[in-house]
């Protein structure tokens, strides 16, 4: 592989870890704000770790794009669907990324929507058996909101839950994409690349280091009496 192959697939390999490390903490945040409604407390992690979610498979979009034009994607259906699942982490990322000339612009009626988004969720109770014995729908828009602003909450019915707590949605300014569906997404692209890349590399192809961390330790001293 060239170098910037190696660059674009390090690019994409560290974007699917940056959401599939906030996901988990993601759904622990918004657990606890249904249990305890500390919103003080736990909404600044869940919205970091939201938009870090969008950010990274906005990334992906991007590296994947480059990749393609360059001819070093092996397509399918499967692929082609995530891929356009990944284009809805464009859109809500454009509405924060400009968010102050979208202020200026939702600001002049008698209502503005909440200025960081909205995050959606629902939970389910399980019982023993393993059956739905019913579950919490939650919304939590940080900061104030003035007059009729739109937001749905999640209608778990009929709905795919791979996690007890799961169908989690950001919507900013009109702009909303399933952050769960970025997150099989993201799975997907990336098992398609592992199946290209078998193809091309074998057991003999010399390798790089995944990541590296380096810790240099040091010692302060008192400063000496010694005139």
């Amino acid at each position: 592989m060239v170098p910037k192959q190696v660059m674009l697939l390090n690019g994409i390999r560290f974007c699917g870890e940056v959401v599939f490390g906030c996901m988990p903490s993601l759904r622990a945040s918004l657990h606890q704000l249904a249990a305890t409604g500390d919103i003080r407390s736990n909404a600044p992690a869940a919205m970091t770790l939201a938009w870090s979610v969008v950010d990274a498979a906005n990334r992906t979009r991007m590296l994947l794009k480059e990749m393609k034009s360059s001819g070093w994607v092996e397509r399918s259906d499967e692929f082609e669907v995530a891929v356009s699942v990944l284009e809805g982490a464009r859109r809500v990322r454009n509405a924060l990324q400009h968010l102050d000339e979208r202020i200026d612009r939702h600001s002049t009626g008698d209502s503005f929507p909440p200025a960081w988004g909205s995050l959606t969720w629902a939970e389910i109770d399980i019982a023993a058996d393993g059956t739905a014995t019913g579950g919490k729908s939650c919304l939590l828009s940080p900061g104030s909101v003035m007059g009729a602003t739109e937001t749905d909450v999640v209608n778990p019915v009929g709905q795919e839950f791979r996690s007890r707590l799961d169908q989690i949605h950001i919507e900013m300014f009109g702009q909303k994409v399933s952050l769960s569906e970025l997150e099989n997404a993201m799975q997907e692209v990336i098992e398609a690349l592992e199946r290209g890349l078998r193809k091309q590399v074998d057991a003999d192809t010399p390798t790089h280091a995944a990541d590296v961390l380096m810790i240099l330790a040091f010692e302060a001293k008192p400063p000496s009496d010694e005139s």
